[in-house]
């Protein structure tokens, strides 16, 4: 019985394992590795042009100019796609790579304004892919 309750624990561990690891989709790399851009393309909802998801930005190193030590940070995003334009609706940053150890900061209300990136900006290039894949 404890050799059948190990084995379905350690099935279970391994299913559960994998199934976060898939969470988040590779979909860009910039500054020269510095920032890796995730998605996680179960959360794409759309209405017409807007969408919206959960991205996942990984930094290689810890961001410079802040006191606190940012590695990542994980962010509810809003894209109008006919305007190529993206803005923040909630952001948690966190002290570790991959959204992973602590929860350093969370900005609940980030600006209103709308970015434009530059085509071929790891952000363009998410927003792009998150609009053919709505």
């Amino acid at each position: 019985m404890k050799k059948l309750l190990t084995y379905v624990f350690l099935i279970n561990i391994f299913y559960i394992t994998n199934s976060l690891a898939d969470r988040w989709t590779l979909i860009a790399t910039g500054g020269g590795g510095s920032i890796s851009v995730y998605v996680d393309k179960k959360t794409i909802r759309s209405n017409g042009n807007a969408v919206v998801w959960w991205q996942l930005d990984s930094y290689k190193v810890k961001l410079p100019d802040v006191d606190l030590t940012i590695f990542s940070n994980i962010a509810k995003t809003e894209g109008d796609c006919l305007r190529d334009g993206r803005k923040d609706l909630y952001i948690a940053y966190y002290d570790q790579k991959m959204g992973k150890g602590n929860k350093v900061l969370e900005d609940t209300n980030p600006s209103e304004e709308w970015t434009y990136n530059e085509p071929g900006s790891v952000y363009y290039d998410t927003l792009r892919f998150v609009c053919d894949n709505k």
